[in-house]
Order: C-alpha cells, then sequence, then structure tokens
C-alpha cells in the first residue's frame, strides 16, 4: 500500500551537468596514423614538413651564433680593452681607464696609447707585447679613478701636456712606487717621486709603494754590496756551469745572469731572485746534488741579509728616515683628497702655511705615527699648523697609530668621522687616539668651529659606544 502523500509521478533522475560526455572515435587500424579529426592538423607522422631543410639550416645558424656571441662577450667580460679615452672638445684626449695585463711596470701618459701584441695569430707569447702611441693625440687629462686598484704598475710618468689630474685617479695602486712627471709640463710636478702641482701649493698623491722605491735606492747604493753580494756572486760562478749557457759568448750570458739576479735583489723581487738561482741551477748535472745545495744556501743567505731587521742599527735607521719620513715642501698649503691614503709612512713634516686638508687625504695611512709642523725659521713644533682652516671628512680615519693631535684655534671646519676608529681598546685600556687637545675653549671652540657627526674617535664602552674626550685650552 502507498503512504499518504506519496504519488504515482515517476522518479526524477539527478543531472550531473559537470559530467564529461565520453566521446569513442572508431578508427580503422590501417588509418591510425594518418586518420584526420575535424578541426585538427593532419598528422606528420611518415611525411616530410614543408621547407624542412631551410629550418633546420637557420636552427643551426641560430645556435652557432649564440654560442659564439656567448664566448665573445665572456671573453670581452674578463679581457677588457687595456686603454680608454674620450676626446674633448678642444681635440685633444682624456684617459678615463686603464686595465693592466698583469704585465705592465712602467706606463707613459702623452699620447692615446694601445696594447698590440705581434704575431697574435700565431700561438703569441702574452709576455711579448708593445704599446704603440698615436702622436696625433695628445692626452691632456686623467679621469678619477682611471688606475683604480692596480696591483702591479710600479712607474706612471706624467707627459708635458698633461693639465687635468683627479686627485682619484691613483686609488689604491698599491705597488706604485713613483709618479714621474716631464720637466716641460707647466701644470704638475713630482717632488721625490710624489705628485703635486706645479707651484707645490697641493700634494696629489704619494704612492703607497714609495718606501719600495725608497728600499730599493739604498739596498742599490749602499747594502747590496756591502752585505755580501760580491761573496754571493763568488760562490754561483763557482758552481755555475758556464758550457751549458746558451749562446755564443758565454761571459755575456753569465754577465747577463747575475746582472738580473742583481736587479732582482734590488728590486725586492723573491720569485725573481728563485728563478735566476733556477736558471743557474738547471746548468748542473743531475749528479751536482750538493752544489745545487750550496747554491740555494747562497740565495737564501743573500736574501736575509737584505731583509731590514737584519741591517746594522745605523742602516735601519738611515732607511727609516728616507723612507718612512717625509717632508712636505715649504710651499705646500693643501693636502689634497686620498693624497697619503694607505701609505706606511711614519713621519710627516708639515710646513706651517697648510691651510686645508681634503677628505680622505689620510686615510688609512695607519703606520702614521706623529705629524710635525716646521716653521720657516726652522722652529718645529707637534702636531698640526697653527693657521690650519679646515680638516676633511675622514682626513684621518682608521689611523691608529696616531698618538697626539692638536687641533689650533683656526680651524673652522672639521668633517664628520675626520678621526673615526683612531682609537681601540688595548690590555684594559685606551691606545691609539685617547683624546684630542684643542687650543680654544669649550665655548670658542663650539662658536667658530662646525664638526661633522661622530668626527670624534669612538671606542667599545661597556654595552655602547663613547666618543673619546675632548682637552679644551690645551698648550701644545
Amino acid at each position: 500500500m502507498k503512504k499518504k502523500n506519496e504519488t504515482d509521478a515517476p522518479e526524477k533522475k539527478r543531472v550531473d551537468n559537470n559530467a564529461e560526455e565520453q566521446v569513442v572515435l572508431d578508427i580503422p587500424e590501417d588509418e591510425i596514423w594518418t586518420y584526420k579529426i575535424d578541426g585538427l592538423a593532419a598528422p606528420h607522422i611518415g611525411k616530410p614538413y614543408k621547407n624542412y631543410a631551410l629550418k633546420k639550416a637557420v636552427f643551426i645558424i641560430v645556435i652557432v651564433v649564440s654560442v659564439a656571441l656567448s664566448i665573445y662577450f665572456s671573453v670581452r667580460a674578463v679581457s677588457q680593452e687595456t686603454f680608454k679615452y674620450s676626446e674633448l672638445d678642444d681635440g685633444t684626449y682624456r684617459l678615463d681607464k686603464f686595465s693592466n695585463n698583469g704585465k705592465i711596470l712602467e706606463l707613459r701618459i702623452d699620447f692615446v696609447s694601445s696594447l698590440v701584441y705581434p704575431g697574435r695569430d700565431a700561438a703569441a707569447d702574452d709576455a711579448l707585447f708593445r704599446i704603440e702611441k698615436d702622436e696625433s693625440k695628445p692626452v691632456t687629462a686623467i679621469r678619477e679613478y682611471a688606475f683604480n686598484c692596480d696591483e702591479t704598475l710600479q712607474t706612471i710618468y706624467i707627459g708635458k701636456d698633461v693639465s687635468e689630474i683627479d686627485g682619484k685617479s691613483f686609488y689604491t695602486c698599491r705597488a706604485l712606487r713613483r709618479i714621474v712627471v716631464d720637466p716641460e709640463n707647466e701644470n704638475y710636478c713630482d717632488v721625490d717621486g710624489v705628485l703635486f702641482t706645479k707651484d707645490k701649493k697641493t700634494v696629489i698623491c704619494c704612492p703607497i709603494a714609495r718606501n719600495k722605491d725608497q728600499k730599493m735606492s739604498f739596498i742599490e747604493e749602499r747594502l747590496i754590496d756591502k752585505y755580501g753580494f760580491a761573496q754571493t756572486v763568488e760562490v754561483l760562478s763557482s758552481y755555475l756551469n758556464e758550457e751549458k749557457l746558451e749562446g755564443e759568448d758565454k761571459k755575456q750570458a753569465k754577465d747577463r745572469l747575475f746582472a738580473d739576479l742583481r736587479a732582482a735583489m734590488i728590486g725586492d723581487d723573491w720569485d725573481a731572485v728563485v728563478a735566476v738561482v733556477d736558471s743557474m741551477i738547471a746548468t748542473l748535472g743531475p749528479e751536482d746534488k750538493e752544489s745545487e745545495e750550496a747554491m740555494n744556501n747562497e740565495r737564501n743567505r743573500m736574501w736575509d741579509a737584505l731583509k731590514i731587521e737584519n741591517w746594522e742599527e745605523a742602516d735601519r735607521e738611515e732607511f727609516a728616515s728616507r723612507s718612512l719620513v717625509y717632508r712636505l715642501p715649504a710651499e705646500t698649503e693643501t693636502v689634497g683628497m686620498l693624497a697619503f691614503n694607505y701609505t706606511d709612512i711614519e713621519t710627516l713634516y708639515m710646513p706651517e702655511g697648510v691651510k686645508s686638508i681634503e677628505t680622505l687625504g689620510f686615510f688609512r695611512a695607519t703606520a702614521l705615527k706623529e705629524i710635525i709642523t716646521y716653521k720657516k725659521d726652522g722652529g718645529e713644533y707637534p702636531s698640526l699648523p697653527d693657521g690650519l682652516e679646515r680638516i676633511e671628512s675622514d682626513a684621518f680615519s682608521y689611523d691608529q697609530a696616531l698618538t697626539y693631535v692638536y687641533i689650533p684655534a683656526s680651524v673652522g671646519y672639521i668633517g664628520h668621522h675626520a678621526f673615526w676608529d683612531c682609537v681601540y681598546n688595548q690590555d684594559g685600556g685606551l691606545a691609539g687616539l685617547a683624546e684630542i687637545n684643542v687650543q680654544a675653549s669649550e665655548q670658542e671652540f663650539k662658536d667658530n668651529t662646525f664638526t661633522g657627526d661622530e668626527w670624534r674617535p669612538q671606542y667599545d664602552y661597556m654595552l655602547f659606544k663613547k666618543s673619546v674626550d675632548v682637552n679644551y685650552d690645551a698648550v701644545r
């Protein structure tokens, strides 16, 4: 029996609108690879594509060109042009960038130059190259950072036409020993390898490795024979098998070897010393082990004799006076930007006429122990000169060997971080620049001298940074 409210109407089936209609294709077996479905392209199986050979050739060419360009730009990325110049409005040129190939020790800046490798197409040796100059294109300017971070260049010659050199041109050239200026140059000059404006009023660049140049001269003049170079030559000569030397003139070949050895020792080049002695050892027979050992021992003895710590005290003192001390000319008024960055000068004599020490003037001159001002009448006094007006930003940053600074009342500007990190904690106390002495009273200093942020050195104090004290109304 039917229950109340039930009807005899048929049940409705729920329709799933999301259900996909299954399509079954009835494809004959012999047409399975060629069957054409409406709306779709016919299969290409077993059939040639249109213009197949052309498309294949284009594809191969694209791949080859892509690989070639990849290689080209990869090589360009690691092998930059040695010289880059810009033409100026007056038809002269500015040196914008010099990228050393790792073998250029000396460079003359006078005309637009290019590096040439003769026989480059025939397995040329990279050591065989020459610098060609176009004398119709004079160089009159050197751009900032043109020699940035060069680790090889030792000597730079400035030509007579150069009239503009940016103070940052030689930044961190750690191998640079000397800058030499053509005497005919009307804008610049050099004083003992240090670059100045022609009137010597501004010092532009003291080469970072200037002490090596001084050491080289000192050893050559005073020490190389004093400490036994003649003995070394005698010992090595006694073992050298001259018959195995290349060339017809055995004496000339032998003299050249010893000249190379002397130059390597004077030049403070241990690798070159080893190479020269190794070339001598190569003339020995395999049975001459004792002779080889004797030659190496003599090489090492001579090298040790040329180390500063092994010199007599008088020689060490004289060398220090030549290399680690520098005296600015009496005409100097400005220490230029980065002029003494990274140098290892220990004592700097500054004339009383200096007015300005520019930004980064002594940046990371970490060996600088003292500045001594000298007067025209021959008198001297410690630290910065009376009449100094400006100490720019980071002028003495990181110079932790400094222990005394006196700021005269004439100074009206001290830039930010001027003496940054010149002090440090050591054995429970402060080392380096533990305090700053100021001639003016505290109120006079506040009224008359602008000071940038954190101009004083700071040191770790408990969990904080604390600035060093300032002694006002100080007396030298």
